[in-house]
């Protein structure tokens, strides 16, 4: 019957089967809680007008709708996936984590069963967590090294919501990786970090004319998609 086929349409929103859903003016107004991923020690948020969200990667979202009138059940369509609301008072509210940029669409039954979908044009952004920037800033080029002389590397780096972590990588001519820490993960996390460290090629016990590479590589305690990973340019050292 028609009460059962509007049932039908809001449960399968998320495949888009709505046929029969009128578009119309249905919600008076819409309002959001941000939760933000912790790893960014950011506050809480409020978003008084909620239908152009833009939010971080990972982002618990409250979506509070005002439906206009008889009202038994709200749906909120996102990419890929729909999320019923909860009736909390006069408001619905839809609980879901930000993970996907594209169309957010509310659909509104009343307690007669019909279907509407509200006219207003709505989105969600998702904001990607640049990795760190960090830099060789000495030397700026590559080295023929006189002996027991000792080769003075700078370094800067930066992230946003902090670098967790910041290693000098040497390569030896045999492929083997040396990691030297600078910034520990037991440590508090950075913005901006700068310094200095020397090094010496008879650390390594080199052949006449062997040669390593070097780097620095930064990591962010990125929580959602893993750390990111930013590197340096790389320097050869003779």
């Amino acid at each position: 019957d028609r009460a059962a086929a509007g049932r039908y349409a809001l449960l399968h929103a998320e495949q888009g089967a709505v046929e029969g859903a009128r578009r119309s003016h249905v919600v008076g107004r819409t309002s959001a809680e941000l939760l933000f991923p912790s790893y960014m020690n950011r506050p809480n948020a409020e978003a008084e007008d909620a239908n152009r969200l833009a939010v971080p990667r990972g982002t618990e979202v409250e979506y509070a709708i005002t439906p206009i009138g008889d009202s038994a059940r709200v749906v909120v369509e996102l990419p890929g996936r729909h999320v019923e609301a909860k009736r909390v008072g006069r408001q619905f509210v839809a609980s879901f984590v930000a993970d996907t940029d594209g169309p957010l669409e509310i659909f509104v039954e009343s307690s007669r069963g019909e279907r509407r979908v509200d006219y207003r044009a709505r989105s969600i952004r998702v904001e990607l967590d640049e990795v760190p920037r960090v830099a060789m800033v000495a030397p700026d080029k590559d080295l023929v090294v006189e002996e027991r002389e000792g080769v003075l590397l700078q370094h800067s780096a930066q992230d946003d919501h902090g670098v967790q972590e910041l290693t000098l990588i040497i390569k030896l001519p045999n492929g083997e990786h040396l990691r030297r820490p600078i910034l520990t993960p037991a440590e508090e996390p950075r913005k901006e970090l700068y310094g200095e460290t020397v090094i010496r090629l008879e650390e390594f016990s080199l052949a006449p004319a062997d040669a390593i590479t070097i780097w620095f590589e930064a990591k962010d305690g990125n929580r959602v998609d893993g750390p990111g990973v930013g590197r340096s340019a790389v320097r050869t050292l003779t």
